[in-house]
């Protein structure tokens, strides 16, 4: 891969997330002159941590058409806007497709010359879960820009190594095997991932911001496991082990409706329930092939969870959640 810009200004739209304040601190410690678009309402906690990495933050709504001055003199865009779980309210729609409408609209006002994008893995137009539908209709929208593009679908992200944010599902399941008497999986747990460690996607960031090179690519770990063994290795590891039982997907849709009626941000969804009765594994994986990662082990990735006073993720809504 050869190099797009020796030291191109790269701006994070959902820096504040998971990907995204891992991904500055990637880039901040490469030296990389890095702006993080954030959202007015975000948590000083998060933006005090992003300020700490001698980034740059703005805060600023892709809505606004004067978004895209804090662009200006950037040469690539990295889009990390998403969520699985949206508010009441507030629909998967808005969240992928209306969001990256108005991120690729203020590339183009800006002038910048490369967009990057994390999607997910099993995104497609016939996908059986909204938020896979939704995540493929974001990428056509970046795909048909007429900009350069990398995107980059990744299965489950798992690890911690920076910051205040942690995967949402990893941290609601460490929670529940920390306090809870078992852990419910749908249909058993029997779904296959391919997780991938944070620090390995941010290295294939970090050279999709580097190339020159275009295309979207399946990224995924070293161990194809299924959700049930994934939890049994984070109960090992934190030496904690619970029953799991398994909740049959049309007991599941129930408890699904009900939260989605009562919850402002529902613990469980009807489209979180689709997507747990799937598979997730790279039909071709580019971690290696085309970046030249060696992927970590599931168990080192897992590994990073051993380290105490990680903070509790709550359960509430944020666009930035990638």
């Amino acid at each position: 891969m050869t190099n797009f810009c020796d030291k191109p200004v790269v701006v994070i739209a959902g820096a504040t997330g998971y990907v995204g304040s891992h991904l500055a601190w990637k880039l901040a410690s490469q030296g990389l002159p890095v702006r993080c678009l954030v959202r007015p309402e975000a948590k000083k906690t998060d933006t005090d941590f992003l300020a700490s990495l001698g980034v740059d933050v703005i805060k600023a709504s892709l809505a606004e058409p004067d978004t895209s001055r804090a662009l200006t003199g950037a040469r690539v865009a990295v889009h990390l806007i998403g969520s699985i779980a949206p508010s009441k309210g507030e629909s998967l729609e808005e969240l992928h497709v209306q969001n990256t409408k108005h991120f690729v609209e203020m590339c183009k006002m800006a002038g910048i010359g490369k967009i990057v994008m994390v999607s997910a893995l099993g995104s497609g137009p016939r996908a059986l879960s909204c938020y896979h539908r939704t995540k493929w209709q974001a990428e056509e929208c970046v795909r048909q820009s007429g900009l350069e593009y990398i995107i980059l679908r990744p299965s489950l992200i798992v690890g911690h190594l920076a910051g205040l944010r942690d995967s949402k599902l990893i941290r609601r399941y460490l929670d529940i095997i920390a306090s809870g008497r078992l852990v419910p999986l749908v249909n058993g747990g029997i779904n296959c991932l391919q997780p991938i460690f944070i620090k390995d996607l941010t290295e294939a960031l970090h050279a999709c911001i580097q190339s020159n090179s275009f295309g979207t690519f399946e990224l995924g770990g070293a161990n194809v496991v299924t959700m049930r063994q994934l939890i049994e290795e984070l109960m090992r590891i934190k030496n904690a082990h619970k029953p799991i039982i398994g909740l049959p997907a049309i007991i599941a849709n129930a408890i699904a409706i009900c939260c989605e009626q009562v919850q402002q941000v529902p613990i469980i969804s009807r489209d979180q329930i689709i997507l747990a009765s799937q598979d997730n594994i790279c039909e071709h994986n580019a971690l290696d092939t085309v970046f030249g990662i060696q992927p970590t082990s599931l168990q080192d990735a897992l590994q990073t969870y051993q380290v105490a006073g990680l903070p509790k993720v709550e359960l509430a809504c944020t666009k930035e959640n990638q």
